[in-house]
């Protein structure tokens, strides 16, 4: 039986640009989660929240801007 989709549609087969898509953001959804886990074990919980949300921010604004490999590397946060 085919699952269904939006609206009670069926599910049809995404083109393979799409299921790479979808498996990217899959990755960096994990590695965001594990750079934000990373900070679980900062004794200063203040200090925990702050980089936390920083992360969980600033990977949204870098996906939303789609944001280059370059222009990261030119980025003065990213040569701290």
């Amino acid at each position: 039986m085919a699952s269904m989709g939006r609206k009670g549609a069926p599910d049809e087969p995404q083109p393979a640009g799409l299921d790479r898509a979808s498996e990217q953001e899959e990755r960096e959804s994990h590695l965001v989660e594990r750079v934000v886990a990373s900070f679980g074990a900062t004794p200063d919980s203040r200090l925990k929240e702050l980089m936390q949300a920083l992360t969980r921010h600033l990977h949204a604004f870098a996906q939303e801007v789609r944001l280059t490999e370059e222009e990261w590397q030119r980025a003065p946060i990213a040569a701290s």
